[in-house]
């Protein structure tokens, strides 16, 4: 998309390879780039959009700016209401020869895109939009990743209530300021998404999931602030859930706080067996809070698979001794990931193993880089 971005007219091929994307079976679309001599911030779509007073407001908004194009791209209503009125038609499968979503508008489906990776905000540029959305409802869809849009919060808040697709069952967005009562109904409407990608992503109000929200979520990332609120101590929610990747924001460092909060309602959750990524990017504080953490344990027996990341700083013996003795606060660990933990002299944690294998009972592997320790077979006697 670079070099299509670099011409006056760049929108014409990019809307071009959009539609006819959509129409090939099994593709997979990526888009990255950004305009010629675009530095500064992007604006999308050049019209104001007041904040919508209700619901149905967003939508309609957005098709009176597309209105000359409307028909074309997204076909004709089909029952009094208008554009936006809420149906109790829900979509269960995309073998019917037209999709009803929920802005109240019939798309032709046609067997297309699967895969849909914006990393730009080109195709939310005016000319570019009908034809982004038009894919984006195409019915078969099942990863959407959306980073580096640049989309403002109102943006979203429009966007977001136009978009359905039955299928999806993996959803990216990272670099975004959404609001969460803007992504709480679309994850509603999406029950199907079982892995759940909010890396660089901030919330921008608490977040309080409601009931039945994401029934099918198995894998989840997300900073500190998201994963805090979405894996609330209401045991009811995310039943499925497998692996939780705590992952490091570019602007903020982790609360340790927030961290332990976070520990705490992984241990309300009894039963089940998760995978636990944590990236650390900060030492400040954090050889303490190994040591209090271990003082101060809470029963964490549904973690199996635990990953530490250790990203730009360095680890000293005195943190290592901490760390080393903080692994053991979970007791039912099977299999441990320390490649990006551990510092890069073997020397420093090497003769650390016998501990692990003493105070994590269950624990079978230590994996560092290629190499993998397995438990020592004790001799029978």
């Amino acid at each position: 998309m670079f070099t299509l971005a670099e011409k006056r007219d760049w929108y014409e091929p990019l809307a071009s390879l959009i539609r006819v994307s959509s129409e090939k079976d099994m593709v997979r679309l990526t888009i990255t780039g950004l305009p010629h001599g675009e530095r500064g911030y992007f604006t999308p779509i050049p019209i104001p959009i007041p904040i919508p007073k209700t619901p149905t407001s967003p939508v309609k908004d957005y098709f009176s700016i597309f209105s000359p194009l409307k028909d074309r791209f997204f076909g004709h209503k089909t029952r009094s209401g208008g554009i936006g009125t809420q149906h109790n038609c829900e979509v269960r499968a995309p073998e019917r020869q037209r999709l009803l979503n929920n802005t109240g508008v019939y798309f032709g489906i046609s067997r297309g895109l699967k895969c849909f990776e914006i990393h730009s905000p080109l195709p939310f540029y005016e000319a570019c939009f009908p034809h982004t959305l038009r894919v984006l409802n195409g019915g078969y869809l099942t990863k959407l990743s959306l980073w580096n849009t640049r989309l403002r919060m109102s943006d979203w808040g429009n966007i977001l209530p136009l978009l359905s697709m039955p299928l999806l069952s993996e959803f990216n967005v990272g670099d975004s300021n959404i609001a969460f009562r803007d992504l709480s109904p679309f994850l509603l409407r999406h029950s199907s998404i079982a892995h759940l990608d909010l890396s660089h992503s901030n919330p921008i109000e608490p977040i309080m999931p409601p009931a039945g929200f994401l029934p099918r979520l198995e894998v989840i990332s997300g900073n500190a602030d998201y994963l805090l609120g979405l894996l609330s101590s209401q045991k009811h929610l995310l039943p499925n859930l497998r692996s939780v990747a705590l992952t490091r924001h570019r602007l903020r460092t982790i609360q340790h706080g927030v961290l332990d909060n976070i520990l705490r309602n992984l241990a309300d959750r009894k039963g089940g067996k998760i995978h636990l990524s944590i990236e650390f990017s900060n030492s400040d504080g954090l050889t303490e809070w190994f040591s209090k953490a271990k003082t101060e344990p809470c029963s964490l027996d549904c973690v199996k698979t635990l990953e530490i990341i250790r990203f730009g700083f360095r680890i000293t013996s005195e943190m290592c001794d901490s760390f080393f003795s903080w692994v053991s606060v979970f007791p039912y660990v099977q299999e441990l990931d320390l490649t990006q933990m551990v510092p890069p002299d073997s020397k420093m944690w090497t003769w650390r193993l016998d501990g692990l294998w003493d105070s994590c009972p269950e624990l079978q592997s230590i994996r560092v880089g290629v190499k993998t320790y397995q438990r020592p077979v004790k001799a029978v006697k």
